[in-house]
């Protein structure tokens, strides 16, 4: 799900290569949450959204991308691992 001005969660890591660490150390809370249309019980799991514009701007920065680059070597790293068991 994707809004002019967000971008959600669930994108941010299967499509930009964000993981659920750098999320919590790098965005913190979301900028806004939406009803989760797919969860039964209203309330929960809300969808959250960030700002495309702070996504931008932390994207940017060097320590952003040495994490990021650390993070993307983990996974491809845990993925051999795991395609060869």
């Amino acid at each position: 799900m994707e809004h002019s001005e967000y971008i959600c969660e669930a994108h941010l890591k299967s499509q930009e290569g964000w993981t659920d660490a750098l999320i919590s150390d790098f965005l913190g809370k979301p900028d806004k949450t939406i009803p989760n249309p797919h969860c039964p019980t209203p309330g929960k799991r809300p969808i959250k959204l960030y700002s495309r514009k702070r996504i931008k701007d932390l994207e940017m920065s060097p320590y952003f991308q040495e994490a990021f680059f650390k993070a993307r070597k983990r996974s491809d790293a845990h993925r051999k691992v795991s395609k060869n068991n």
